[in-house]
């Protein structure tokens, strides 16, 4: 069997940036250039899900390949869409990508290779952002209630509209008397009450802050996207984060969504971890003393949601821990794009739910 070529990262990086244009042309059969012309201005259908607006690329994109998309969650840079989009690893993207850019991608010697001499107005204007992302983080998680408060009505309002009799709240979930809410295009919604999480990473140390916005008797604000991730300083990393919904035993499960990990919790009790959305579900780092994990996948029309699922079952056993995937066992109801462990423990369902809710749950306590 032929050995994979060689590949060397840093070379296929520095080649890429500037060319991602031609780059997605190649690889991405449904990229629209005119997204990455006016990237940070512009939005529309993801390359990968879909959709009609939900998608759009980060200001340095012409240097990165970076983006985000509402549905599928965000890629750093050019090689996580391609290798999404391949259903692929990072090195195999990078080979993909070195392949459109004309084969061998010459490797400098090290005493040729240039020396690259920061920008002292970059430095100085992230160092700026980043202090600024502290701030409102801190701010916001200051200024925000325990769940059990009196005034965090709302938020207990919301989840017991989406079904969820929750009796303890986490600390990692508190509510805000109202955040300010914007478009993706920078235009201002208005200013809603919101249920905030905290998203850590696998130690449990602080990324970033999740809003959900709500109105006062509990549904969802009448804004382009109701949920949001605050941005965070550069020297954080939100891949393979999560909201840690309980304490980490040796048994873990997690699920996509705040409220469909709520609902998994009831079905089969024990620690519950939402990674918001299937990108990080997909890169999830799952760490001591977690022995098994059981990833509560969303079954979506798109295959997103079960491909994330997949991958981080499969690089979780590899690492040694067992791992199990749970897809809702109904089709998706017509006309909507998918159904998750919520609807399952709702409305339609609740025999299904209560079945395998007993059975995971005797199968966890011979792990556990």
């Amino acid at each position: 069997m032929e050995k994979p070529k060689r590949v060397d990262v840093t070379s296929v990086k520095l080649a890429a940036a500037g060319n991602w244009s031609l780059i997605f042309n190649q690889l991405l059969p449904d990229f629209d250039e005119r997204l990455l012309e006016r990237a940070g201005r512009k939005h529309g259908p993801c390359p990968l899900c879909g959709g009609k607006d939900r998608f759009q690329f980060y200001k340095d994109a012409g240097e990165t390949g970076g983006s985000v998309c509402r549905q599928c969650g965000p890629k750093p840079d050019g090689f996580e869409m391609v290798a999404q989009a391949h259903s692929c690893n990072f090195i195999d993207s990078v080979r993909k990508v070195q392949d459109v850019l004309g084969g061998e991608v010459s490797v400098a010697k090290p005493a040729s290779i240039r020396r690259h001499r920061p920008d002292p107005k970059k430095q100085e204007k992230q160092k700026r952002r980043d202090a600024w992302c502290r701030k409102m983080l801190k701010q916001v998680w200051r200024e925000s209630l325990p769940a059990e408060a009196d005034e965090a009505f709302p938020l207990r309002a919301y989840l017991a509209n989406r079904g969820l009799p929750i009796k303890q709240y986490p600390k990692t979930l508190r509510f805000h008397r109202g955040l300010k809410s914007f478009d993706e295009d920078g235009n201002y919604e208005g200013t809603f009450p919101a249920m905030v999480a905290l998203v850590v990473d696998k130690n449990g140390d602080p990324i970033t802050i999740h809003r959900t916005f709500i109105t006062g008797n509990g549904n969802k604000a009448p804004v382009e996207s109701a949920k949001k991730l605050m941005a965070y300083p550069s020297d954080r990393e939100l891949s393979g984060g999560a909201i840690h919904l309980s304490g980490t035993g040796r048994v873990l499960n997690v699920a996509e969504g705040i409220e469909t990990a709520f609902a998994v919790q009831q079905m089969v009790g024990g620690s519950i971890w939402a990674t918001v959305n299937a990108s990080m579900m997909r890169n999830l780092e799952v760490g001591e003393p977690v022995e098994a994990l059981w990833v509560w996948s969303d079954l979506d029309r798109s295959g997103d949601g079960q491909t994330a699922a997949n991958e981080l079952v499969d690089r979780v056993r590899n690492d040694g821990k067992r791992a199990v995937r749970e897809l809702p066992p109904v089709p998706i109801p017509a006309g909507e794009k998918s159904v998750d462990w919520l609807d399952i423990y709702n409305d339609w369902y609740q025999g299904i739910a209560k079945d395998k809710g007993k059975l995971v749950r005797r199968m966890q306590l011979k792990v556990a």
